[in-house]
C-alpha cells in the first residue's frame, strides 16, 4: 500500500489539470445532455412580456438569437481536456503528440510498476473469477485512483473483489443521486432458494413441452452461445461433461443459490438471439438498494466537442472514432455469484442446466451502475493524463479531436485498456476519420472546416435492420411487447438525433403495445410502421451548426379564433432579409373542425394548425435553413410544437407534419409564448387590418389544406 501511495504521488505530478469531479446530486452530465446540440432549445423568454403589439413587435425583431455557450453545463475534465490540446495545437500538432507520447512512456512505466504489486490482491479474488481476472492491474487503478483523488475511492477493491449485485449497493460519488431504488427486505432472499428452483425447473419444462419449431431454434441458439460462454471463460459449466451443471452438482459447488432464468430474446424481429437473464422474475432486482443512476451520453458528442475546438482554433478538420469493451458487465467479477447463477433450458436433453457467470448478468439492475463505474474512470484517466475528448456510452467509447491527432488518441486509449487489465473489442473498433458512427449516428466532418456545419444522418446499417424489423411486423402481423420497447427505443433514438421531432407521434402506437399484454399489432401500430418504414428509406441528413453564425432571424406570430363553432387562423411573418411584413388569414373549413375530437373546444389543436400553415404558406426561400421566432398564445401549442408530440391525437397528427414539414426544409424554430394582447398575429384571425396596413403588410392567400391531405396516411407527407 505504501508503495502505491508513492506511486501515486509521482504520477498526480504528471496531471495535466487539477480535476474536478462532478459528484453526488451535483451530477453534471445530467445537465449535460439536456442541453443537447440535437434538439430544440430550452424555453429562456427572448422577447419579455410587453404592453402592447408594437412594443412587442419591437422586442422580437431585435431579439438577438440565443447562442448556447459551447462550454456551458460541459463536465469540467472535458473542457480542461479541450482547452489543452487546443494550447498545444495552436503551437503544431506535432506538439501534442510529442506532449502525449512522453505522457504515455511515464504512464506505463508507473502501470507496469505496480503490476508487482499485485500479488496479494490477487488472493482476495473470488475464486469463480480468478481465472477471468488475472491479467487486471488493481495496483494501478488504486494508483490512479489516489492521483486523481477520484471519488470512486473503493473501484480497485471492488474490482479485485468483484461487484456487488444484490443488497444495499454503496454510493460510488460518480454517478447522480436519486432516491432509494427498492424496499427494505427482512430476508436474504425473496423466496427460499430450494423452492425457487423446484418451481423454475418445472415452468421451464412446461414451457419448454409447448415451444413451436421457431421457439425451439430460439432455445437451441440460447442454449448454444451461453455454452460459449463457458468455452471462452465467461462463465462455469458442469465438471462432469459438456454444458450446464444439474441442480445438486451446482448446489454442492456453490451453496445456496438464487438461479436466473435465461431465455432467448430477439431485441426486434429478424434480429439474431441473445441471451437475456430474468432478474426480476426471482426477486433479485428487488433485492438491490441502489442510491444512485447513471447519466448517459448522447449521439450529439462529436457535434458538441467540435464546436468546443472551433470556439477556441476556428474551423478546424475533424475525425471520430469509436471502441468498444469486450463483454461489457461480464469482464467483471461480481462478489456474490449465488446471485449470477442462470438456467438454461437444453433442447437436446430436454432438460434445465445451471450454469455460474464470472462476471455480472444482463439482467441484474445493479449491474447496470455497477458497470459504469468502470469505463467512466477510464474516461477520467484519459482526459486527465493526457487531454484526450472521449466519453462513454456504457460499454461504448466515442473519440472526437482534430484529425491530426485523433488515430493517435485511439492508439492511446488501447495502451490504457492494457496497462489497466481491460479488453477491448478489436473488431468493434471503428478508425478515426472524418465520418464515423457512433451509437447508432454517423456525424460526418468532411466539408464542417470549409462551410462550418456537420452533417448527421443514421447509420446505414442501422437503418437497415430497423427497416427489415418493421417489414417483418407488417408481414407477419406479430409484435411482443419486449420488442415493441426495444423497437420504440431505437426508433426514438434515431428520430431525435436525426430527424428532430420526426416521428416521436407515431411512436404512440409502439408505447401503447408496449405496455399491453398482446402480441398482435394494431392498426394504428402496423400504419406508424409503414410511417418509418417510408421515413428510413428517404434519409434526411440534419446539418448541425458548429462555427457561430450572425445571420438575421425571421419573425412569426401566429393565432387562431374559434366562435360559435365557427374557426379562423391568421399570422404575421416579419422578414429582415427584405424588410417585408407578410400576412393572410384562412377560415378553417367545417370537415377539418368536426374532425376534431372535441370540435366545440378545440383552440388548441387550430393554434398548431395556424402554426403549421405559416410554413406550408411560406416560400420555401423565405424558411429553408433559417432561424425563425415563432410566437404563439397559447402555452399548449407551443409545448406540443416544441415537443413534437401530444397526447392528444388530432393535435400529434398536426404537429406530426410540422416535424416533417421542418426536417424537409431544415429550419430552427425558438417557439415562445405571446400574450394575446400584444399578438400581432391576434389581428388578421379577426379580420382586423388597421394596424397591419399602416405597417405596409402584404396579403398573401394561405395554402389551401384539402381533406385528401390531411387524412392521407402520415407516410404520404414524406413524398
Amino acid at each position: 500500500r505504501q508503495a502505491i501511495v508513492r506511486a501515486g504521488a509521482e504520477l498526480r505530478k504528471a496531471l495535466l489539470f487539477e480535476p474536478e469531479f462532478p459528484v453526488s446530486a451535483s451530477n453534471a452530465p445530467c445537465a449535460i445532455h439536456q442541453k443537447s446540440v440535437l434538439q430544440p432549445h430550452e424555453h429562456d423568454s427572448i422577447a419579455a412580456e410587453a404592453p402592447d403589439v408594437l412594443d412587442h413587435m419591437r422586442r422580437a425583431i431585435s431579439a438577438a438569437w440565443p447562442e448556447r455557450d459551447v462550454w456551458d453545463g460541459e463536465d469540467p475534465t472535458l473542457t480542461a481536456a479541450v482547452q489543452w490540446t487546443s494550447s498545444l495545437f495552436e503551437q503544431s500538432p506535432s506538439a501534442v503528440l510529442s506532449a502525449r507520447d512522453s505522457a504515455l512512456d511515464s504512464f506505463a512505466r508507473i502501470m507496469k510498476q505496480c503490476k508487482g504489486y499485485n500479488q496479494e490482491a490477487l488472493q482476495q479474488v473470488p475464486s469463480h473469477a480468478r481465472s477471468m481476472t488475472k491479467l487486471q492491474n488493481f495496483a494501478a487503478i488504486q494508483c490512479l485512483c489516489d492521483a486523481m483523488h477520484y471519488p470512486d475511492y473503493d473501484l480497485a477493491y471492488k474490482i479485485c473483489t468483484g461487484f456487488e449485485i444484490a443488497g444495499i449497493i454503496e454510493k460510488c460519488n460518480v454517478h447522480r443521486s436519486v432516491a432509494t431504488s427498492a424496499n427494505a427486505r427482512s430476508s436474504k432472499y425473496p423466496v427460499q432458494p430450494k423452492a425457487w428452483a423446484k418451481r423454475l425447473i418445472g415452468s421451464m419444462r412446461k414451457r419448454a413441452s409447448k415451444y413451436n419449431s421457431e421457439q425451439l431454434t430460439d432455445a437451441e441458439e440460447c442454449y448454444l452461445a451461453t455454452c460459449k460462454e463457458v468455452d471462452d471463460g465467461w462463465a462455469i459449466g458442469s465438471e462432469t461433461g459438456p454444458g450446464g451443471m444439474d441442480f445438486s452438482e451446482l448446489t454442492s459447488r456453490f451453496g445456496e443459490t438464487l438461479p436466473l432464468r435465461r431465455f432467448p430474446h430477439r431485441r426486434y424481429p429478424g434480429a439474431s438471439v441473445r441471451p437475456v437473464d430474468d432478474g426480476k422474475e426471482n426477486g433479485l432486482n428487488t433485492l438491490a438498494r441502489m442510491s444512485e443512476t447513471i447519466a448517459c451520453e448522447n449521439a450529439d458528442f462529436p457535434c458538441r466537442v467540435a464546436r468546443m475546438f472551433y470556439s477556441l482554433l476556428g474551423a478546424t478538420a475533424m475525425h471520430s472514432g469509436t471502441d468498444d469493451l469486450t463483454k461489457a458487465y461480464r469482464q467483471f467479477a461480481t462478489s456474490q455469484p449465488q446471485y449470477s447463477t442462470v438456467a438454461a433450458w437444453n433442447p437436446k436433453l430436454k432438460r434445465v442446466e445451471f450454469f455460474v457467470l464470472k462476471g455480472m448478468p444482463f439482467g441484474a439492475a445493479a449491474a447496470v451502475n455497477q458497470f459504469n463505474r468502470v469505463p467512466k474512470f477510464v474516461v477520467m484517466v484519459c482526459r486527465c493524463f493526457f487531454g484526450i475528448s472521449l466519453c462513454h456510452y456504457y460499454d461504448d467509447y466515442c473519440i472526437c479531436e482534430p484529425a491530426p491527432l485523433a488515430s493517435h488518441a485511439q492508439h492511446i486509449l488501447r495502451r490504457v485498456h492494457e496497462l489497466l487489465g481491460f479488453r477491448l473489442d478489436v473488431g468493434k473498433h471503428e478508425r478515426a476519420k472524418f465520418a464515423s458512427p457512433f451509437l447508432g449516428v454517423i456525424t460526418d466532418f468532411t466539408m464542417a472546416h470549409i462551410t462550418g456545419d456537420a452533417s448527421v444522418r443514421t447509420k446505414p446499417e442501422r437503418r437497415a435492420k430497423l427497416t427489415h424489423a418493421l417489414r417483418e411486423v407488417v408481414a407477419k402481423r406479430s409484435l411482443t411487447p419486449a420488442q415493441a420497447a426495444s423497437l420504440r427505443g431505437k426508433l426514438y433514438f434515431t428520430c431525435c438525433s436525426v430527424y428532430g421531432r420526426v416521428g416521436r407521434a407515431a411512436l404512440r402506437a409502439f408505447t401503447s403495445h408496449q405496455y399491453g399484454r398482446s402480441n398482435v399489432p394494431s392498426a394504428a401500430l402496423i400504419a406508424a410502421s409503414v410511417f418509418f418504414i417510408i421515413l428510413l428509406r428517404r434519409e434526411l441528413p440534419r446539418k448541425v451548426r458548429l462555427l457561430r453564425t450572425v445571420s438575421s432571424a425571421l419573425v412569426v406570430w401566429s393565432d387562431a379564433a374559434l366562435e360559435r363553432g365557427i374557426g379562423r387562423i391568421g399570422w404575421v411573418a416579419y422578414d429582415p432579409a427584405d424588410n417585408t411584413i407578410l400576412t393572410s388569414h384562412w377560415d378553417v373549413p367545417t370537415w377539418l373542425i368536426l374532425s376534431f375530437v372535441h370540435p366545440n373546444h378545440c383552440i388548441g389543436q387550430l393554434e398548431i394548425l395556424a402554426a403549421l400553415m405559416v410554413y406550408l404558406t411560406l416560400p420555401a426561400v423565405r424558411t429553408a435553413e433559417r432561424r425563425i421566432f415563432h410566437y404563439v398564445d397559447n402555452t399548449s401549442a407551443v409545448m406540443s410544437l416544441f415537443k413534437g408530440y401530444s397526447k392528444q391525437s388530432d393535435s400529434s397528427r398536426l404537429v406530426h407534419i410540422f416535424a416533417i414539414l421542418q426536417a424537409h426544409l431544415r429550419f430552427d424554430v425558438w417557439w415562445e409564448y405571446v400574450p394575446s394582447k400584444a399578438n400581432i398575429g391576434d389581428m388578421p384571425s379577426r379580420l382586423d387590418w388597421s394596424l397591419l396596413r399602416d405597417l405596409s403588410a402584404r396579403w398573401i392567400p394561405t395554402v389551401v389544406l384539402t381533406a385528401d391531405q390531411y387524412f392521407a396516411p402520415l407516410a404520404s407527407w414524406l413524398t
